[in-house]
């Protein structure tokens, strides 16, 4: 799995009934982890190194990452098996995670997490053209 491990998934459902939800592939859970990995990317890369975030292994990973990553996994999984019934945990777990990573997004809330270097071929330049006088 890219990011998370089987074990981050222990603490928000039990591991028998993921297995009963992936229908015993776990390839499935691997294509869901990725796509919640980039639906969180998506978030963050306009203001952190998501490169730097998503390459950490183990206790170094940012644990409401992790949460959050895990969060939209499930829900994603859920909306496969029946996208009419989503539990209602799954559902409010889900916008909790996409209404942090909005704020996250829009610099309401800093996690600590490692920011964008600035490049230095970018610059900005202020200002405006000279004032045209008839």
């Amino acid at each position: 799995m890219i990011f998370l491990t089987q074990s981050d998934f222990d603490a928000a459902i039990k591991a028998e009934n993921l297995t009963q939800i992936l229908d015993n592939n776990p390839t499935l859970l691997d294509a869901v982890v990725l796509a919640a990995v980039q639906e969180v990317q998506s978030y963050l890369k306009t203001k952190f190194d998501v490169a730097a975030i998503f390459s950490t292994v183990g206790e170094a990973r940012n644990s409401q990452i992790v949460m959050y990553c895990v969060d939209i996994a499930l829900y994603h999984i859920h909306a496969r098996v029946a996208p009419r019934q989503l539990p209602e945990a799954r559902l409010a777990r889900y916008e909790q995670a996409i209404d942090w990573l909005k704020l996250v997004m829009r610099g309401s809330i800093i996690p600590d997490l490692p920011l964008l270097q600035n490049d230095a071929t970018t610059s900005l330049q202020w200002g405006s053209q000279p004032q045209f006088r008839y």
